[in-house]
């Protein structure tokens, strides 16, 4: 007796000779729902084969049964999603939160430094020894300084104060005066001149105001000053301007240099001063 072996419930074709000369033109498309292909032959008739089937088919002849995404994320695009946006790459919205960052930032250092508490130049403290602080005396040029009377004039460069009950010794900036005699230095050609026209200048109890360059204070623990007078008389510079003295810088206090340079060239053109009597600057006069 003859039993019919009853077809597998996928297989919708019935003719296993067809099924490759059909394959050899089949056109397949996806149907993921269904799992089952849609394949077309040149005739234009539809055929439903299983996804099995339709798999091997498009695997024999390089048809894949399925057809790729349309775009594919990039290793490039996985990079740029994962990274930091930069200033460049970044968004506009981006960008323009950095921009609003940075500027409050600029801002925030601007008020930081506005609100640093400054001491006015014109100040005047003392140290623990009872010394003015390089940084308090008022900087050259400025006829703004530190108040100071006039105790004494020692020789042409270099005068006695009283500052805040404070005595200090001042070696006026910027010039240098032939030696007087009495002194630890050999005399030289018109010291004594010189003496005496700075105390014209600064007879006792003269009121002064003191100002200073970067360094001020010498090897001798002078203080380094320019001297000027009430009623604006820079006095150093009067000194060289009629040939009392000479222009004398070292650094760092070079401020007035070119400004005391030309007087003294005017000076020396003018043959004023010690120039007549001497004829040069520094003359040691001979012992009798």
């Amino acid at each position: 007796m003859k039993t019919s072996t009853p077809q597998p419930a996928h297989r919708l074709t019935t003719h296993r000779s067809t099924a490759p000369q059909s394959m050899a033109h089949v056109t397949c498309e996806a149907c993921p729902q269904a799992m089952i292909c849609r394949c077309t032959p040149p005739n234009g008739v539809s055929i439903r084969t299983p996804s099995s089937a339709a798999a091997k088919a498009s695997k024999r002849h390089d048809k894949p049964c399925k057809k790729p995404p349309k775009s594919m994320p990039s290793q490039l695009d996985a990079r740029r999603h994962s990274s930091p946006p930069t200033a460049a790459g970044a968004p506009s919205s981006v960008r323009t939160r950095l921009r609003t960052h940075r500027a409050v930032a600029f801002i925030s250092l601007l008020l930081l430094a506005a609100c640093v508490p400054t001491r006015p130049a014109t100040d005047f403290t003392t140290e623990s020894g009872g010394s003015p602080a390089q940084s308090d005396v008022a900087r050259t040029g400025d006829a703004r300084g530190l108040a100071a009377v006039v105790t004494r004039v020692v020789d042409g460069d270099t005068i006695i104060v009283q500052v805040q009950d404070q005595t200090e010794t001042i070696r006026l900036l910027g010039i240098d005066t032939p030696e007087k005699a009495g002194g630890p230095r050999p005399a030289e050609c018109f010291g004594a001149e010189a003496s005496a026209r700075l105390a014209e200048l600064l007879p006792p109890q003269t009121q002064v105001l003191l100002s200073r360059d970067l360094e001020s204070r010498d090897q001798y623990s002078r203080l380094l000053a320019f001297v000027h007078r009430t009623d604006g008389v820079f006095v150093n510079l009067i000194m060289v301007e009629e040939g009392y003295a000479t222009p004398l810088f070292f650094a760092p206090n070079r401020s007035a240099e070119e400004q005391f340079t030309a007087a003294g060239n005017a000076a020396r053109r003018q043959w004023v001063g010690f120039w007549p009597t001497c004829g040069a600057p520094d003359v040691v006069l001979q012992a009798s």
